[in-house]
């Protein structure tokens, strides 16, 4: 057998600092989503440093170019990803898959969701004492049924709210 090594992986994280939903890049990069103008304008606007989960890339990309149909919007947001500044890309551990199989069972979320709510969780409980780790959405109920049916710590900011309600 041939070994597969990933180097350790370290990044500091502002105690302000936001996951991105899946829901929230394919507003942005995609212009004729409801939701595009408010979601163009936040990720213009907020001041907050933004991570982006591997899980997420990969459904904004199925859905961008995939079931929309939009592969150049799809290509736009993977150079935005890549370009060094606002955004970073946060992997995961894969002992989250059984946490992330608890929320689906339980809470009825979808994987994605129930992944980046744990990685959410992970950053909170590590490395913010008293803090809570932000993610923005469109799909609150789902995020809300995580933290609260499953007692995660996380901060939900709701994008469909013009003042930016947090749960």
């Amino acid at each position: 057998m041939a070994l597969y090594q990933i180097s350790a992986f370290e990044a500091e994280i502002n105690r302000r600092a936001v996951l991105l939903d899946t829901n929230v890049l394919c507003a942005a990069f995609d212009p004729s989503d409801n939701w595009h103008q408010d979601a163009d304008t936040f990720l213009e606007l907020c001041e907050d440093p933004f991570f982006v989960s591997m899980e997420v890339v990969v459904e904004a990309w199925g859905l961008l170019a995939g079931a929309r149909k939009r592969r150049l919007e799809a290509l736009n947001l993977m150079l935005w990803l890549n370009n060094p500044g606002k955004v970073s890309l946060l992997p995961q551990q894969p002992h989250f898959l059984g946490g992330a199989y608890d929320l689906m069972n339980s809470v009825g979320v979808d994987c994605v969701d129930a992944l980046l709510s744990r990685l959410a969780h992970d950053v909170s409980t590590q490395s913010f004492p008293g803090t809570d780790m932000a993610i923005a959405t469109y799909d609150v109920p789902d995020m809300v049924n995580c933290k609260y049916k499953q007692g995660l710590r996380i901060r939900i900011i709701d994008l469909r709210s013009g003042d930016l309600a947090e749960y």
